[in-house]
């Protein structure tokens, strides 16, 4: 389990998760791993930013570089998207979405 999130590490989403572009957002699903059924109660939603940041989650990509990736599409000042970034990223983390 990720305890910190580091600027330089690399991060990827989970196996576990399915995840379904429409209509602009991106929908996560958690899939039970013992019988891999979709858990349909615990849909999460995600849109611009967050949907950006999901997107890079593939395991070649630092903090650092899905910082500036915000900070470029989104034209925001890069202290607060450094943040927001890590801030998204802990929430993913504690629900087990992503790992190194």
């Amino acid at each position: 389990m990720i305890r910190e999130i580091k600027i330089g590490e690399k991060y990827q989403r989970s196996e576990q998760i399915l995840f379904k572009v429409l209509e602009g957002e991106t929908i996560l699903v958690p899939v039970n791993s013992q019988n891999g059924s979709a858990n349909q109660d615990a849909l999460f939603t995600l849109a611009n930013s967050g949907a950006l940041i999901w997107s890079l989650l593939d395991g070649t990509h630092t903090v650092q570089q899905l910082i500036e990736q915000v900070v470029e599409e989104y034209d925001a000042p890069e202290g607060q998207v450094r943040q927001d970034v890590i801030t998204f990223l802990e929430n993913l983390a504690v629900r087990g979405m992503i790992s190194q």
